[in-house]
């Protein structure tokens, strides 16, 4: 299959900001552009086609450049009127072409899941026989519902370690529990819905809160490290971003079920 080998991307965007199927998905609405029926009763400035809601700029397979003009939407509801800058004609199509037109940028980001921790070189006894990640040296928790950071670190003693991974050394001593969701989230990646931003600067990290994150978790193996940090936003999901993240990324609660977790759910009620 041809098409499945092509990559699309954006003038003016980062290779891999943007998601090579959702520009194509753009691409192919205005290539497959079909009309329920044409306008011969009312000119282009009567169709709204003079100031139009959307001009598409189009160069097609033979280099002939043309716009897609979306004007009014038709009096019966059925559709908006539409014209190519080149041809005369006019035609009523139906919303659907309107809809897959009306993008932001930030509506086609790539929404690849959240990387996982970089097991490249990390001793075998931090992964099952899988490879999956199941512990870590240190796993450190702040953010609004932690007074004081919350640091779980792996039980060196074997026998303990048996038993339950973690403990916790900060901001008490602790047999620590309900760590197993966190873990897999390094381990696995966090699914992402969406994006907030096509750029990580200052500016926007103030704006979206994640100056002031609901959560900051860091994981530390063998020298190495990634911390995710997560930001409730209006819509009810959570602004997210990680080390070496180029765009902000939108996660629903729940890909993250630890989000709303307090000091004290980390520590074992068996003890």
């Amino acid at each position: 299959d041809e098409t499945s080998s092509v990559s699309w991307f954006m003038e003016g965007y980062k290779e891999g900001l943007l998601s090579s199927q959702s520009i194509q998905s753009v691409a192919d609405a205005v290539s497959t552009i079909s009309a329920s029926r044409e306008i011969t009763t009312k000119s282009a400035t009567a169709c709204g086609l003079d100031k139009p809601i959307i001009k598409a700029d189009v160069t097609d397979n033979k280099d002939n450049q043309f716009s897609v003009l979306i004007g009014n939407e038709s009096p019966d509801k059925s559709g908006y009127y539409l014209k190519l800058s080149n041809k005369e004609k006019i035609y009523v199509v139906d919303s659907s072409v309107k809809e897959s037109l009306d993008f932001t940028p930030v509506s086609l980001a790539n929404t690849d899941i959240i990387p996982a921790f970089d097991t490249t070189n990390v001793p075998s006894e931090y992964k099952s026989e899988e490879g999956a990640l199941f512990l870590c040296d240190k796993l450190t928790l702040t953010g609004k519902n932690f007074s004081k950071p919350l640091v779980l670190e792996k039980y060196d003693d074997e026998a303990l370690a048996q038993y339950v991974s973690f403990k916790v050394t900060s901001p008490s001593k602790r047999v620590a529990n309900n760590t197993e969701d966190i873990i897999t989230a390094f381990s696995g990646g966090i699914s992402v819905i969406g994006a907030y931003s096509l750029d990580v600067n200052p500016s926007t990290i103030k704006a979206l809160g994640l100056d002031n994150p609901d959560l900051t978790a860091k994981m530390e193996i063998a020298g190495k490290s990634l911390t995710y940090k997560f930001k409730l936003q209006p819509d009810g999901n959570y602004a997210a971003i990680y080390d070496g993240a180029e765009l902000v990324k939108q996660v629903s609660d729940d890909a993250i079920p630890f989000i709303k977790r307090q000091t004290s759910d980390y520590y074992a009620d068996f003890v």
